[in-house]
């Protein structure tokens, strides 16, 4: 038999088939007497857990997530520098900055995912053995089969051909509504700003700008903002030492009503200025035609480890298409426009750094419009090893598309960024302004407590949530007397809680009557908590602070994003492991307590000395007095 004969194994070497057609009946060609080996490339929790359940003799589900994080760190490089396939600078890169791609945040793409998992598969259909794998999008199938193809592998498709609407209508349909959505939201604005004029005199004496997300409670009334969820009490130390402070304001309308938002804004007598204060039509409608066009500009000879995977960023790319990032990004840009319009000269913007599309844009405008100001990235969050979204690219380094300074919250990410950045720009362990009260930890009081529940804390990831919930709750079904809280992330919404129960109830056949859903803060229940388990929410690190033992649950389908060093956490990838990191717990006392040194290697205090010095040898001469006000700030 030719070597080729055996790639093309008709009935089971490999296949790609489609979750919802799945769902509903297995292909002839899959009904032998031995399970199948079978990879499932999808996101969807429900649907996957339908699927194990419903097929459990014929298919043998591989837990995929081990071997597709293997690989996610063996090719993390390539991904975090795709910019190189994305045409010119002043239009490519421009778009590929603004988009999920230049983000890779896995909460809004899965591109590195599938990346992964084309990679897996690749290797895969080199083995003798046969597999198949479930897609939850045929154009996802068609793409893996492609990318197969120009490597000399042809599995067997069983996706059915669907009755669609032009694919060119839906994107058009789609960003058509984002863009009447921004417009509505800027004329409502617009309408507001008539009765509540800019205070454009308080604006051009800030000497300091502050980004925020704004919230209908961000500003006190008749009296300036000494404190923020984010920023700590850094506008109180900022006031106290002579500096003019202004806020630079991103309203949470997706949670929140604008109007409220505003409405509490015009109180304060804060120097405010909203993003859609600076926001025109024709920035719009750049951000229209930009998430349209943005497929153009990907190069066909996009290869990462050794794998074409042009097909495969095409796919990603479209869909691309169908989000509001692009626009979401781009209109920031507006903001040094705006600002050298109103003749605002402020020597120092501080934004919150995660390494999304807003703030590269927000830096790309006030570069091109107000060159002498100095742009602070602050880094408010921990990270997982595999966030590319946190990270620059080689091109971004050489082509000084960074901030001035960036400041981290712990001496473990400041030494990432150190060795990301090249000595680019300098980097800070200025301290976790967020997590100041975890600096206040008595370590004198290592000792676990005797809580009463087990915690379970949910992201704004809903795929991640309901895998987490489903795993916590049937592990602690067969623990007698157990209780488990399940908490939701304060910026998700009423529709995503409701779903989630909905959806927990509909998958799992344990008994519920243990399980209480809150809403109350995690820290408030971290109290009385005995263990927690998350994903990637960094409320584990208040949890450890207080030595109460974290347990992070790992995905079978999807890459591990766990922020807490492995020192510092157990992990259970499945129930039974889970079940049984729980029966130790209760046993051993020591199990997973960590060390205050380990916590103050992600959280540090403020460094004032370090800082400065950095500041004065990268701020031009003119604005010293004011760096020399800041320095007195964290001494």
């Amino acid at each position: 038999m030719s070597d080729h004969s055996k790639k093309c194994t008709p009935l089971f070497h490999s296949g790609i088939l489609e979750a919802n057609d799945l769902l509903k009946e297995l292909p002839e060609q899959l009904s032998i007497s031995q399970p199948i080996k079978c990879y499932y490339f999808g996101e969807t929790y429900e649907t996957y857990a339908k699927l194990k359940t419903k097929y459990k003799d014929q298919l043998d589900f591989v837990n995929v997530s081990p071997k597709l994080n293997k690989i996610a760190k063996e090719i993390s490089n390539d991904v975090l520098n795709l910019d190189v396939f994305f045409g010119s600078e002043k239009f490519g890169h421009a778009l590929y900055e603004a988009s999920t791609f230049g983000e890779h945040n896995p909460n809004l793409s899965n591109l590195f995912a599938n990346i992964c998992r084309c990679k897996l598969f690749m290797e895969e259909l080199e083995q003798d053995y046969n597999f198949v794998v479930i897609v939850e999008h045929t154009d996802f199938g068609l793409a893996l089969s492609k990318v197969a193809k120009k490597h000399g592998h042809h599995p067997l498709l069983f996706l059915k051909k669907k009755n669609r609407k032009p694919l060119w209508l839906k994107i058009l349909r789609q960003q058509l509504s984002y863009f009447r959505s921004a417009y509505r939201d800027l004329h409502e604005h617009h309408k507001y700003r008539k009765k509540h004029p800019l205070k454009i005199n308080a604006l051009q004496n800030v000497d300091v700008f502050l980004m925020i997300w704004a919230r209908p409670d961000s500003f006190p009334e008749h009296e300036k903002k000494r404190s923020d969820v984010y920023w700590g009490q850094l506008p109180k130390l900022l006031q106290e030492n002579g500096l003019k402070v202004g806020y630079i304001a991103s309203p949470m309308n997706w949670i929140f009503s604008q109007t409220d938002i505003q409405n509490n804004a015009d109180k304060s007598q804060d120097a405010i200025v909203f993003v859609n204060d600076c926001v025109s039509l024709t920035d719009l409608f750049k951000g229209f035609i930009g998430s349209i066009i943005f497929p153009f500009f990907l190069s066909k000879r996009t290869s990462i480890a050794n794998v074409y995977m042009y097909d495969v960023l095409k796919f990603e790319a479209i869909n691309e298409c169908i989000k509001g990032r692009i626009l979401h990004s781009i209109i920031h840009n507006s903001i040094g426009r705006k600002f050298k319009n109103l003749n605002l000269k402020p020597s120092i913007v501080l934004h919150l750094y995660e390494g999304q599309g807003w703030e590269k844009h927000l830096r790309r405008g006030l570069r091109q419009y107000l060159p002498d100001v100095s742009i602070i990235g602050c880094q408010h969050a921990p990270f997982a090893p595999l966030y590319l979204s946190f990270l620059f690219s080689d091109l971004d380094v050489q082509k000084k598309r960074l901030p001035d300074i960036l400041t981290t919250i712990g001496a473990n990410d400041a030494q990432t960024f150190k060795t990301n950045v090249k000595g680019a720009i300098p980097v800070y362990n200025l301290g976790a302004l967020r997590y100041e009260h975890l600096m206040k930890i008595d370590p004198s009081h290592k000792k676990r407590k005797n809580g009463h529940f087990v915690l379970c804390c949910t992201s704004i990831a809903y795929a991640e949530s309901l895998e987490l919930a489903c795993k916590a709750i049937s592990a602690t079904s067969t623990i007698a007397n157990e209780k488990l809280i399940i908490n939701f992330h304060p910026v998700t919404d009423k529709s995503f809680r409701e779903n989630l129960k909905k959806d927990i109830a509909e998958i799992l056949d344990c008994s519920l009557a243990h399980v209480e859903y809150s809403e109350e803060s995690v820290q408030v229940l971290i109290k009385d908590a005995k263990v927690i388990l998350y994903n990637s929410s960094a409320a584990a690190f208040d949890a450890i602070a207080v030595y109460i033992p974290a347990i992070y649950i790992g995905s079978d389908t999807a890459l591990d994003f766990n922020k807490v060093p492995q020192s510092m956490c157990n992990k259970a990838q499945n129930v039974t492991e889970l079940s049984y990191l729980l029966d130790q717990m209760e046993k051993n006392e020591e199990l997973a307590l960590t060390s205050l040194k380990e916590i103050q290697k992600c959280f540090a205090k403020p460094d004032a000395e370090s800082l400065i010095d950095e500041l004065k040898s990268t701020i031009s001469v003119r604005r010293l007095g004011k760096l020399n006000k800041i320095s007195r700030i964290y001494s």
